[in-house]
């Protein structure tokens, strides 16, 4: 019994749910109306916080007054209204009215031009606390503009706009069609934004009336960011034509224009009182940017933005600290003024690599190329320009020359690359760099004939058959890079130096049988030294290193192959009896004698009689 009146309760609530109207609760707390016809719509789009979720596609027969609060959710369907008659549309009063994911299409698509405009108007009587909000629309086939706001605030997003008319097409009935149209109410601004719209198609047949896919009117403050505007008559039209609408503020950013004819067009007054102003902070513009009518109360300020097409340079405003380059005919590029930046490029991107030393000049090319990018991007920012410019002043400044090395010499000589680094931190480079002179350095190489007491201490150190075959100077100056006057030189440094002789034929020239050993001797302040000299293994070079700079000379001695040199240095003796080899050693190799195995045999003969003496013992015992 008790289970026949469970199932008696449960069959009554789904009856009773089954004549309740589909409404349900959203997430946020307020009504979902399922819509499935206009009747169903009509009734209830003026219900307070509501959500119209639309279940099939409806078409509007008469005009709809919203006043309220309300979400119109299309869920994908479609919104129809009627191609013969203007006087169906949507009309905003007041309220936050959301418009998403719904297209709208066939709203006086055929009609004259006159009547009321469109599909969704916030009319000019509206609260001034109205708010359009339109996310996600699809709109088409439509008469006048598509969108109309004349009082309160709006929010266009992620939307596209169709504004071919079909039927007027096809039938050559004369047309006005724009995607949106803002500002022109005589009781409110409007302030709103326009963002990644799409609007196509914009076109008029008439000869005086033009049409554009946004249009902005008097009392209008209009963002404009990352839309498309394409295949268009006229991409964006800015109206000061009607005194008391109201200042307009239009700016534009990341949007892209496609027009036929102009690209943005400012009408003004003549004798009107109402000011505006457009700002273009970036994008790409394809037709004409010029002004109708222009007076003192107009401006078009170019911030940043590629141009194609005609630009009235005359009456454009290039802000302080921006600059309109004329790239090409008809080609201009508005931008930061970059002028101090691309004239440190042209400056100095014409360095020698080779003048400087490879760690500064790598982090030079690498502050030019980044430089020449920042020149490259037409929306770089001041603060990338300035940072730029400080950055390459600073890599070029930070530039350590490398020690040229200028040989007058027989002698073929090269220096190590750490000479550079280790020259240009010598106090006496120092002196003159922080005094701003720009210095240079070079390691001069020249033959030199030394006096005869410089010959004969020379000569005292060169080994035993030595032969001195050159002498030469090294010498280390500084100069003023500007006007070549010397400085000084440098006698001495931190740090050693290494230097590379190419060995040319005279001292490669060893006579048959013979081996050669190279000393290379330095003279300095009196006294003279064999330095550690290094011979290469093709034999074709010597190295030695070095940190004092004045006379040196180059020796060799021949030895015969076979025959070790001798050492001065060190005296002949005869060997003791224990530095003697033995009589018993060839070489390196023992040579075992008879009376060794004489030893070995009494040794193993003895080992053998104690074990059998201590075997015969301990049996004994037993």
């Amino acid at each position: 019994m008790i289970k026949k009146k469970i199932i008696a309760i449960i069959l009554a609530a789904i009856l009773v749910f089954a004549v309740i109207p589909m409404t349900a609760r959203a997430t946020d707390g307020t009504d979902v109306i399922e819509v499935a016809n206009f009747e169903q719509f009509k009734e209830n789009v003026n219900t307070e916080g509501a959500t119209l979720k639309l279940t099939a596609n409806i078409t509007m027969t008469e005009k709809v007054t919203i006043d309220n609060t309300v979400t119109i959710d299309g869920n994908g369907h479609s919104i129809f209204g009627q191609n013969n008659d203007t006087s169906v549309y949507l009309e905003i009063m007041g309220g936050t009215v959301t418009i998403q994911n719904v297209t709208i299409s066939q709203f006086g698509g055929a009609a004259p031009t006159t009547g009321q405009w469109g599909a969704i108007k916030v009319a000019d009587a509206a609260d001034a606390n109205t708010k359009l909000i339109v996310n996600g629309l699809k709109m088409s086939d439509f008469n006048r503009a598509g969108i109309d706001i004349r009082s309160g605030n709006f929010e266009i997003t992620n939307s596209q706009i169709d504004c071919k008319n079909t039927r007027a097409d096809n039938e050559n009935t004369e047309i006005l069609v724009k995607g949106i149209l803002v500002g022109s109410g005589s009781v409110n601004d409007v302030e709103g934004t326009i963002k990644n719209v799409t609007i196509i198609n914009s076109k008029s047949t008439y000869t005086d009336w033009a049409s554009s896919g946004i249009e902005v009117w008097g009392g209008a403050k209009v963002t404009i960011d990352g839309c498309s505007i394409n295949d268009t008559q006229n991409g964006i039209a800015v109206n000061n034509t009607y005194d008391q609408c109201g200042d307009i503020d239009v700016t534009i950013q990341n949007t892209t224009v496609n027009a036929t004819n102009r690209a943005l067009r400012m009408s003004g007054k003549v004798d009107g009182t109402a000011k505006a102003n457009v700002s273009i902070l970036s994008g790409d513009y394809t037709g004409s940017v010029v002004f109708k009518d222009k007076t003192d109360n107009e401006t078009i300020a170019l911030y940043g933005g590629k141009y194609t097409g005609e630009v009235d340079v005359e009456n454009i405003t290039i802000p302080e600290g921006y600059m309109l380059e004329n790239i090409g005919e008809g080609y201009y590029i508005a931008r930061v003024d970059n002028t101090e930046l691309k004239e440190l490029v042209a400056q100095y991107q014409s360095l020698a690599k080779e003048d400087y030393t490879t760690e500064s000049y790598n982090n030079f090319e690498t502050a030019l190329s980044n430089s020449k990018k920042v020149l490259d991007d037409v929306n770089a920012t001041k603060e990338e320009i300035a940072q730029a410019v400080t950055s390459l002043t600073n890599a070029y400044e930070a530039l350590e020359k490398v020690t040229k090395v200028n040989v007058d010499s027989d002698v073929t000589i090269a220096v190590g690359t750490e000479i550079s680094e280790i020259i240009n931190n010598n106090e006496k480079v120092l002196e003159y760099t922080e005094q701003g002179i720009d210095v240079e350095t070079v390691v001069d190489v020249k033959d030199t004939t030394p006096t005869a007491e410089e010959r004969t201490t020379i000569e005292n150190v060169v080994p035993e058959n030595g032969v001195v075959a050159k002498y030469f100077d090294i010498s280390v100056l500084i100069k003023n890079a500007d006007s070549g006057e010397e400085l000084g030189n440098i006698e001495q440094l931190a740090e050693k130096v290494k230097f590379t002789i190419t060995l040319d034929n005279e001292l490669k020239n060893v006579p048959e049988g013979y081996e050669r050993t190279y000393q290379v001797i330095r003279m300095h302040n009196g006294v003279a030294e064999v330095l550690d000299t290094v011979l290469s293994a093709d034999k074709n070079s010597i190295e030695f290193s070095t940190d004092k700079f004045s006379t040196y000379a180059i020796s060799y001695v021949d030895t015969k192959i076979g025959e070790a040199p001798v050492d001065e240095d060190k005296p002949t003796e005869e060997p003791t009896d224990e530095q003697k080899p033995s009589e018993e050693t060839d070489g390196n190799k023992d040579i075992v004698q008879t009376g060794d195995y004489i030893y070995l045999a009494i040794g193993i003969f003895a080992v053998v009689a104690i074990a059998n003496v201590v075997y015969f013992v301990r049996k004994n015992r037993k």
